[in-house]
Order: C-alpha cells, then sequence, then structure tokens
C-alpha cells in the first residue's frame, strides 16, 4: 500500500541526494589530516613527560645508572628521583581519569 511521490516530492529527494553526494577528495583529506592530527596531539602531550625523565635527571645531578658498585647515598638519591618523577606524573595524569567521569 505505498503512495506514490508527487513531483515536488521527487525534486525534493532529488536535491538531498545532491546535497548529501560524496565531497570532492581534496576536502576529504583534509579532514583526514585534521583528524589524524587530533588524535595524536593528546597521545604525545600524554607521554611526553616520559621522555624528559633522563634530562631531569641530569639537571638535577643524580646518577642515569646504578649498578652493584654504587654508593647507598647514590641509590637512595636515583630512588628519591624516581618516586618523586612518579608522583609529578601521576598528578599530571589524573585530571584524565577524574574528566570523562
Amino acid at each position: 500500500s505505498g503512495k506514490a511521490l508527487t513531483g515536488s516530492q521527487v525534486d525534493d529527494a532529488a536535491l538531498v541526494a545532491q546535497s548529501i553526494a560524496k565531497p570532492q577528495s581534496w576536502k576529504r583529506w583534509i579532514i583526514l589530516v585534521l583528524a589524524t592530527l587530533a588524535i595524536f596531539g593528546p597521545y604525545y602531550s600524554f607521554d611526553n613527560p616520559a621522555g624528559t625523565a633522563e634530562t631531569l635527571k641530569e639537571n638535577f645531578g643524580v646518577p642515569l645508572r646504578t649498578n652493584m658498585n654504587s654508593t647507598s647515598a647514590q641509590n637512595a638519591t636515583v630512588a628519591g628521583f624516581n618516586t618523586r618523577f612518579n608522583l609529578l606524573y601521576s598528578l599530571y595524569s589524573f585530571p584524565n581519569t577524574v574528566l570523562p567521569l
């Protein structure tokens, strides 16, 4: 029991089909690049503090490596730095656990 479309309805349907036609390829590439950058940005900035650990150790005079011959003071210095750096990293990422709620 389908109804026949009137002339104006057919014209309206043709206009709708034209408006949702495939966009030009250059617009699609621009949208793809922008979407990729939008996804890449947060991942880069979230992992960036991990890349600064070695530089911060050098600036604060903390030994980069410890081994069996390291003194207890050196080990304590490294352990203290690692604790503080991990706390900084935790505080940095904590809002990301709360914001989605």
